[in-house]
């Protein structure tokens, strides 16, 4: 089933907010790359090279943040946020959800969320934008890199 668009209230709440984001990773998980697509926003200011396509996204996560295949071989997935592990290789990483919001317009900013990957948090991390939109806000996937 393709899901519309989400827009949030005008005024929601940072944790609103990261409910998407977490819906959208909830669908990347269970391999849902159209509905995923389908719940964010695109912004006009978006050229046709930033618009996820379920091929891209799916390209983009398995390389780990690049468009070249791991020099190993491997293809990651994003997994559900609440079965992911901290990294045994790395017992201090705490996964981080930022809400930043722009001074002049609370219903516009950005989201940096850490992703999991093959069951364990990982450093590669989703940045969402939000801006107005009909009335509301609605998110875009802006980016996907490691931090």
């Amino acid at each position: 089933m393709i899901r519309p668009m989400k827009v949030l209230p005008a005024d929601a709440s940072d944790d609103e907010i990261l409910e998407v984001c977490r819906e959208w990773v909830d669908l990347v998980a269970a391999g849902r790359f159209a509905d995923a697509i389908d719940l964010l926003h695109v912004p006009s200011r978006y050229d046709a090279s930033q618009h996820w396509t379920t091929g891209s996204l799916q390209t983009y996560i398995g390389n780990y943040g690049s468009w070249e295949p791991l020099t190993d071989g491997r293809v990651v997935r994003i997994t559900p946020l609440r079965t992911a592990r901290i990294p045994v290789d790395r017992p201090n990483f705490r996964p981080h959800a930022d809400v930043v919001r722009l001074a002049g317009d609370r219903a516009a900013g950005s989201v940096e969320l850490d992703l999991p990957l093959d069951g364990d948090w990982s450093d590669l991390t989703a940045q969402f934008e939000f801006e107005p939109v009909g009335g509301g806000i609605g998110l875009s996937l802006y980016d996907l890199h490691v931090l």
